[in-house]
């Protein structure tokens, strides 16, 4: 029976399709979906038990501002103690899968915050994945670049590959637009259509999508499973596949325009950084003028005392700094020299002791925890001494002078 099957003759158009019925058709399908995919969502999001500690991470925030954008996945979050940059990516789950290993985010296969037992099959599953980026602002500037980049409608790979599968899919869909296909007709097909795949390296991708396109790619160029050339049959799976690429294509729209909202965010957060160390700068260099003013500094190798109103003020002034300007910084590089340079300034005076943990675990991790052992220029000042507080001073604008023109600090651009 088989084999008689196998010696029919191609099976010719279906009537009513030979004039291109299935490409437009594919064309309204296609639009439905670059219209509807705004609001295509997962029917799960979960996250994986591993990846849980993530949940409880800070937001990174803009020094200097209260408000955050609203707070969706796409916002970085931070290490408190090492300043390492999270960012994210969702990934699709197979409704097949296990989820015994998942912690549900949300969606509509949820009973009293647990995962249902029962979930379609063709329920759309995604799974949150977070990124540990130790290097802190710059380094994560240059990933999310290097993303959007990749991902660019001129010059990005991955848009490449897309235009170059759906050449090849369109001259498929030519081919046998012009009827008369014959076995050599099929071979040159399958021929070409496995050039351009494999050119792209996509003949063993692991992506889900991708692997669709290249199934249905390959089979459209191929005899059916009767051994016939069957085009009707072939033009539906090129319709398959160009489908999928159209998918992918939303997607990467969808990762680019997240790569380019997440750069521009560490970008104003990398700015907003460096522009509070100039701020504490000039702060402190009023504060130390103030002291040299105010006669409280060796003069001709005597010590005077500063005035105790004077001293207060000047206190004052370098409180808000390590207070107000340099502890909402949370990122690496800049964490680190802020945390040291608010020791410097005001050591363990003016914290809770949630707060001096979290400054010692800061400066242990930067390897300087013994900075809190020392007097700091608060110290000095509540004793009204001018000099030690100037010399302590002049440290801390050190640190902070030397951090800003750090030529790795200012690497964030991948592409010049």
């Amino acid at each position: 029976m088989r084999d008689k099957e196998r010696s029919r003759p191609g099976v010719p158009d279906i009537p009513g399709l030979h004039k291109g019925r299935i490409e437009a058709q594919r064309e309204v399908w296609a639009s439905r979906r670059r219209v509807g995919f705004p609001d295509r969502r997962a029917d799960l999001f979960v996250i994986a038990k591993d990846d849980e500690y993530f949940l409880d991470l800070p937001y990174l925030a803009i020094p200097g501002r209260d408000d955050l954008p609203s707070l969706s996945s796409w916002v970085p979050r931070v290490q408190s103690i090492t300043g390492a940059i999270f960012t994210t990516r969702w990934v699709d789950v197979a409704p097949d899968s296990s989820l015994d290993e998942v912690l549900p985010l949300g969606g509509r296969y949820l009973i009293e915050g647990k995962i249902s037992p029962k979930i379609a099959k063709a329920a759309k599953i995604s799974r949150l994945v977070p990124q540990e980026i130790f290097g802190g602002l710059p380094a994560a500037m240059r990933q999310q670049e290097e993303i959007a980049h990749d991902l660019g409608v001129n010059k990005g790979v991955e848009q490449r590959r897309i235009e170059s599968v759906l050449v090849g899919i369109h001259g498929l869909t030519e081919t046998l637009l012009e009827g008369d296909i014959t076995e050599m007709t099929l071979q040159k097909m399958a021929k070409e259509t496995e050039k351009i795949l494999r050119h792209e390296n996509l003949l063993k991708s692991k992506d889900a999508i991708w692997s669709k396109v290249v199934d249905y790619t390959l089979r459209a160029a191929k005899k059916d499973r009767l051994n016939r050339t069957n085009p009707t049959a072939s033009r539906i799976l090129a319709r398959a596949a160009y489908l999928r690429v159209v998918d992918l294509e939303l997607l990467l729209r969808e990762a680019r325009q997240k790569a380019v909202r997440t750069f521009e965010y560490l970008e104003t957060v990398n700015v907003a950084s460096r522009l509070a160390f100039e701020d504490a700068l000039q702060a402190l260099a009023e504060a130390e003028k103030r002291i040299e003013a105010s006669g409280g500094y060796l003069v001709n190798g005597t010590h005077t005392h500063l005035m105790a109103r004077e001293s207060w003020e000047i206190e004052g002034i370098v409180r808000g700094v390590a207070d107000n300007v340099l502890e909402p910084i949370q990122a690496a590089p800049y964490l680190g020299v802020a945390a040291l340079a608010r020791a410097v300034l005001t050591g363990v005076r003016y914290k809770s002791r949630e707060g001096i943990s979290q400054l010692r675990e800061v400066l242990r991790y930067v390897g300087l925890e013994k900075e809190l052992d020392k007097a700091s220029v608060a110290d000095y000042l509540i004793l009204r001494y001018g000099t030690p507080a100037v010399r302590r001073l002049h440290h801390a604008q050190t640190l902070l002078g030397m951090a800003l023109a750090d030529p790795d600090y200012k690497e964030t651009a991948v592409f010049k």
